[in-house]
């Protein structure tokens, strides 16, 4: 799908584009009714007073998403925040939102390289999800991974600033009084360079978790991950990976599923296995492993223990001075 325009109109076109599967899909959910739970609590207001502060224009694009829903503000803020609300995913059963994911980069040592995305969710979802191609008033344009019901910006993105962030879900026990990290990821898309959109990223209090990576023509790539207790960069190897829980950073009682675990072992085993320089296939060779029948890396299995399969990925190639993406939807297992 395709809009313009100020976040308010943004919003409420996404709504109208995911209202259908939102209702049928998402509404009657177990984790959507926990949000709804929080609508007129003291922290449910600390979310919104911290997001009205420190990212309005995301804010704005929530009320929009709302009435393209035609459900009320709170109902579909709480639904943004269902990562930034104790309890609410986990370590309770997956049930729609959980999205768990696993990346594969590579740097150049030259202000490029390669990453590689699988965006893993809800296999109910996959005949809803979309690509999203979004021109902002005063912001890069950009084309998103979409949910529906929910802004762009949590699963892949690239800019025409020439930003590209992908996202991985952490799943941290005690989230913070903060922005929620799906506004947080969304407002860091007006950056227009790496470095600003660190700079939004780490700025302002937290409240949930969530592992960023970040490239951009020039400035390389770089790996952020955001929880309360405060933001951690990738310590610089040239290959590395990143499932669904903290590396770097100390989330408080952070939940590590054995599928997470188990995607990071082995996807860290395949990166000891590149040459010195390796392609594109070397990456997406790894996002579509299947080495471990239990719990492989290319997830297809409508009984995987996190309830996730593939939906969508991203591979993107980084020079010093362009940048190159492969992208799209993920139609069957």
């Amino acid at each position: 799908m395709h809009t313009a325009g100020d976040p308010a109109a943004i919003g409420r076109a996404l709504g109208v584009a995911g209202v259908n599967a939102f209702h049928r899909r998402i509404k009657p959910s177990r984790a959507f009714t926990a949000c709804a739970a929080f609508v007129g609590s003291d922290r449910l207001a600390a979310l919104e007073a911290a997001a009205r502060t420190h990212t309005p224009a995301a804010l704005a694009e929530v009320a929009g998403l709302a009435e393209g829903l035609a459900l009320p503000f709170p109902e579909v803020f709480a639904w943004m925040c269902r990562g930034d609300l104790p309890g609410v995913l986990w370590p309770a059963p997956p049930d729609a939102g959980a999205e768990g994911c696993t990346t594969v980069a590579w740097r150049d040592g030259a202000g490029g390289g390669l990453l590689a995305h699988n965006e893993d969710g809800d296999p109910t979802l996959r005949d809803a999800v979309f690509l999203a191609r979004i021109e902002p008033d005063g912001a890069p344009a950009f084309t998103a991974f979409c949910y529906p019901g929910s802004l762009p910006g949590h699963a892949f993105t690239w800019t025409d600033a020439g930003l590209v962030m992908t996202i991985n879900n952490i799943r941290a026990g005690r989230p913070g009084l903060g922005v929620p990290r799906i506004l947080r990821a969304r407002a860091a898309l007006a950056a227009h360079t790496l470095a600003e959109a660190r700079s939004l990223l780490e700025n302002g209090p937290i409240a949930g978790a969530y592992h960023h990576l970040l490239a951009r023509p020039g400035e390389g790539l770089l790996g952020v991950e955001t929880a309360a207790e405060g933001c951690a960069c990738d310590p610089g190897p040239a290959a590395f990976a990143h499932a669904n829980h903290a590396l770097w950073s100390r989330p408080v009682d952070q939940v590590v599923t054995p599928s997470s675990a188990a995607r990071q072992t082995r996807a860290e085993t395949l990166l000891r296995t590149w040459p010195a320089r390796p392609t594109s296939d070397h990456l997406r060779g790894v996002l579509d492993d299947r080495a471990d029948p239990a719990l492989p890396i290319r997830r297809t299995d409508p009984a995987d223990p996190d309830g996730e399969n593939i939906l969508g990925r991203l591979v993107a190639t980084v020079t010093a001075a362009d940048l190159q993406i492969d992208a799209g939807l993920v139609q069957s297992p």
